[in-house]
């Protein structure tokens, strides 16, 4: 069976990359952050590695 995967299209606003890149210095997890996750995609020519995290949400 043939299996074709689609490219990915944004929908709606995509906030500007430098400006979240900018806000945090490498190797820093911000105050108030409890869980960082990864996500890892092995392509034929590269790997593509992503870092995020969680913000714990407030309730009142």
């Amino acid at each position: 069976m043939d299996t074709l995967g689609e490219t990915w299209v944004d929908r709606g606003e995509v906030p500007d990359w430098k400006h979240l890149f900018q806000r945090h210095l490498i190797g820093t997890v911000s105050q108030g952050e409890v869980v960082l996750t990864a996500g890892v995609d092995v392509q034929k020519d590269r790997i593509e590695v992503e870092l995020g995290q969680k913000q714990r949400k407030l309730v009142d």
